[in-house]
């Protein structure tokens, strides 16, 4: 959200005065992005026995993470991880110029594929061979790897957008 909400660039790449159509867009997509996610969280707790049989609390998810210093352990890593990237490279070097709105929206879509491909294919494990631990395995290495990916594909994109004048000192 942070990155649609800075956005200043328009889709051909130029920059644009004014983005209060970034907050329509940021509202849209905490509410699509984030209603895919709890979906994909039931499954996940499902498929993998982390929660009771049949039951998964969704009224306090933040419990759930905080309650478990494995899953707390996972979510600061990667909350670190976002913020250093978003700190140093989409503000610190000014990549917010030159990004619209609508390509941060899309932005990470595909991890949403990931997560689907990973739960087909955790089904076989779990019910085949009643091996949860596989399937968590393969979405940790199918996302970790998806992360790199788009990280390096923004870097190379941002290299690659028209100077926007010097970054602002953060």
């Amino acid at each position: 959200m942070p990155k649609i909400l800075l956005a200043k660039g328009a889709s051909d790449g130029t920059s644009v005065n004014g983005h209060s159509g970034n907050w329509v867009l940021a509202g849209f997509f905490l509410a699509h992005y984030g209603l895919f996610w709890i979906v994909h969280g039931v499954f996940v707790f499902a498929i993998t026995g982390y929660s009771d049989p049949g039951f998964v609390d969704l009224a306090d998810p933040v419990r759930t993470v905080l309650d478990d210093p494995g899953l707390m352990f996972a979510a600061a890593v990667l909350f670190v991880s976002h913020g250093v990237s978003l700190l140093l490279n989409y503000i610190g070097r000014g990549e917010y110029r030159s990004a619209s709105p609508g390509s941060q929206m899309f932005a990470p879509y595909p991890r949403m594929f990931v997560l689907h491909i990973t739960i087909v294919f955790a089904g076989v494990f779990v019910i085949g061979m009643n091996q949860p631990e596989y399937a968590v395995a393969l979405l940790v290495v199918l996302k970790t790897a998806l992360d790199l990916v788009l990280h390096l594909r923004e870097r190379r994109r941002a290299r690659a957008a028209p100077a926007a004048g010097p970054a602002p000192i953060v």
